[in-house]
């Protein structure tokens, strides 16, 4: 095969190269030290760990186990393991075919012209649409309480959505570049969830008898 092929895969065509640049071509540095893997190779890193940081671990686990207790861990495995395969499974993609999800997608049957319209759609139901923002605001509602939030408190929940939502828009709005505010806002909240989860919570909360409920559970 000669330095680079071009070849049709899927709907649309892809380039062959007979090696994978380094990082240090990539990102136009002369060495890699700590320094620079700390503040650039892992800069964008930080935007998928965030996203990592699911939903259904941190919001729908923890108002499952208030409720019906330590019965429900075994839960919390099986959606921590179905999280690595599914970023483990696009990393490898992504290092493959040197694409995104979204235009990886595009090469399935039905083209560019269906999967832009249908990725776009499912994004928005995914993720813009305020339900996430919902699912925070009852875990903020709660710790404001010191309970669950019941239907009495549906106004005071959406009230709560509806100032993280807008604090969201607000920041990708006039926080300069998108990717560059994304990162640093994954940094800071990627470090204060593992520093409260090990340093304050964990502590606080841990005990011999949650413990032996939670292994019952597993």
């Amino acid at each position: 095969m000669s330095e680079s092929q071009t070849i049709k895969l899927g709907a649309r065509p892809i380039e062959l190269v007979d090696r994978i640049p380094t990082p240090e071509e990539v990102f136009k540095l002369s060495k890699i030290g700590w320094k620079e893997v700390a503040f650039i190779l892992m800069g964008p890193a930080f935007i998928a760990v965030g996203d990592a940081f699911g939903s259904g671990e941190w919001l729908m686990i923890p108002v499952f186990t208030v409720r019906y207790g330590w019965g429900m861990a075994w839960a919390i495995w099986l959606l921590v393991l179905c999280q690595a395969v599914y970023q483990i499974m696009w990393t490898r993609l992504i290092v493959i075919y040197g694409e995104i999800p979204a235009i990886f997608f595009s090469r399935l049957p039905g083209g560019p012209r269906f999967w832009s319209w249908f990725i776009a759609i499912n994004h928005a139901a995914r993720v813009a649409w305020p339900g996430w923002a919902m699912g925070a605001a009852t875990a903020a509602a709660a710790m404001i309480l010191g309970r669950i939030p019941g239907a009495a408190d549906a106004p005071f929940v959406r009230g709560i959505a509806a100032v993280l939502f807008f604090i969201v828009l607000l920041t990708l709005l006039f926080g300069g570049k998108v990717e560059r505010m994304l990162e640093i806002v994954m940094k800071v909240l990627t470090a204060f969830i593992v520093i409260a989860l090990l340093f304050i919570v964990l502590p606080l909360t841990i005990k011999m008898d949650v413990l032996r409920e939670f292994a019952v559970g597993l």
